[in-house]
């Protein structure tokens, strides 16, 4: 009977966890405003899986970065703000390497005003993720137009995501989109690229030149 119970409690738990991953990946399927609702209300679940926590976080970066989320009204963008700090820091203790949930909070932080904390996350995200280049894009659109306010640990990381961006031709495209993008960072990301070894630099004008063609 024991053993009985005990297989029925296990199954029931492993019910509820498949349900709980499965809502996940359904509420990702569905369109933005159902994606992005448990964000705003706070109803959001984590799952177990890194990938599943990974589309959290990228609903989160949806919600604070794109053209959609900036358009919502204050107290929207300020609960996006609050519950995506509190998803970040649940996938954390599941996974405290997750470069991405860093640069979410990051970005939280720096909408919700506190600059010193934003300026930890994003080294922390740094640290974490040193090598992930559309982490690296993340954190430049971030941490450049503000580079000249961030403390030293902070602007270094951002400095080591554009040698990182600019090692390759392929990755030095995601330079010359933000560069073309022209919100306050251009000259603060050639003058970082002119630090560059010559091979580093000819990647990136190589790519700004290739990119003002198809214009």
């Amino acid at each position: 009977m024991t053993v009985i119970l005990l297989g029925a409690i296990v199954a029931a738990l492993g019910g509820i966890l498949l349900y709980t991953e499965a809502s996940i990946f359904l509420k990702s399927a569905g369109g933005r405003n159902e994606r992005l609702s448990p964000l705003l209300s706070g109803t959001y679940a984590t799952g177990l899986s890194g990938f599943s926590n990974r589309i959290l976080m990228l609903d989160c970066d949806e919600a604070l970065n794109s053209t959609f989320g900036k358009l919502q009204p204050a107290e929207t963008r300020v609960a996006y703000a609050q519950n995506c700090l509190k998803a970040a820091d649940d996938v954390l203790k599941r996974r405290p390497s997750d470069g991405l949930a860093y640069l979410v909070k990051a970005n939280a932080y720096q909408y919700l005003g506190d600059s010193q904390a934003m300026a930890r996350s994003l080294v922390q995200s740094r640290h974490m993720s040193p090598g992930e280049g559309w982490i690296a894009d993340g954190r430049l659109r971030l941490g450049l137009p503000i580079y000249p306010e961030l403390p030293a640990d902070a602007a270094a990381a951002v400095t080591a995501d554009v040698a990182l961006l600019a090692s390759s031709r392929r990755s030095a495209a995601w330079l010359a989109r933000l560069y073309l993008r022209k919100d306050k960072s251009p000259e603060v990301l050639l003058s970082l690229v002119d630090t560059l070894p010559d091979r580093s630099k000819a990647n990136v004008l190589a790519e700004i030149r290739a990119a003002t063609r198809l214009r």
